[in-house]
């Protein structure tokens, strides 16, 4: 069965059965799942945001250690409020931007 639906997918898109813009089956059932995963990471983006400026949790409280910088609740607030950037944010940001660097430069001399 879904070897026929795949055949009779791959047909109606070699006969050119799009017409005035519309999309192709294929094309519709990815932009269904494109949909879907972007639904799921803003859902997931939505809960970090919530969790972090929940006023009932610590300022103090460390979210994230990277190269030995310590990011906490009160770091993290600047960045959803005008408020100036705090340097602990800014330097965790340049340690994750080098060692993104660094990790492209092994796979590049493999």
């Amino acid at each position: 069965m879904k070897q026929r639906l795949t055949r009779q997918i791959r047909d109606m898109e070699l006969n050119g059965t799009e017409r005035n813009g519309e999309r192709t089956l294929t094309e519709t059932i990815e932009h269904l799942r494109k949909k879907k995963r972007d639904r799921k990471r803003k859902q997931k983006r939505n809960k970090r945001l919530h969790y972090i400026q929940d006023k009932d949790r610590d300022g103090e409280e460390v979210l994230l250690t990277r190269n030995g910088i310590h990011i906490r609740r009160k770091d993290m607030l600047t960045l959803t409020e005008e408020k100036w950037l705090n340097d602990e944010v800014v330097n965790n940001y340049l340690g994750l931007l080098k060692e993104r660097s660094e990790q492209r430069e092994v796979q590049y001399h493999r």
